[in-house]
């Protein structure tokens, strides 16, 4: 590690998180949430930076997610920066909106 800039590694660091973190919306809306039809959850699963947070930011849209509007600034820096905090406030909402459908699941079953 030393032999590369701390931007380089900050940057890296992100790319991994916001990989993780899109595994998480991924498996909330394949599992739980379930509002799209699966034919149309591919931008959700893009690896394309771009194409994933245009797809989060209309995901969250369609949900009525409080949070949405915060998804505004998602292109920030070189590294993602923007794109992880936000992610970040979208990702507790969409825990908690799984959380609540999943408990809706079992009360009414």
């Amino acid at each position: 590690l030393a032999c590369c800039p701390r931007s380089e590694i900050h940057a890296a660091r992100l790319r991994e998180v916001n990989e993780w973190i899109r595994g998480v919306v991924v498996y909330l809306e394949d599992t739980t949430i379930r509002s799209l039809p699966v034919a149309e959850r591919t931008g959700l699963k893009s690896t394309d930076p771009s194409v994933w947070f245009s797809a989060v930011r209309q995901y969250v849209r369609d949900l009525q997610c409080p949070v949405m509007d915060a998804t505004r600034d998602g292109r920030g820096g070189p590294g993602g920066e923007d794109a992880l905090v936000v992610s970040a406030g979208v990702l507790m909402w969409l825990l908690g909106h799984a959380v609540g459908l999943a408990y809706d699941d079992g009360a009414a079953g």
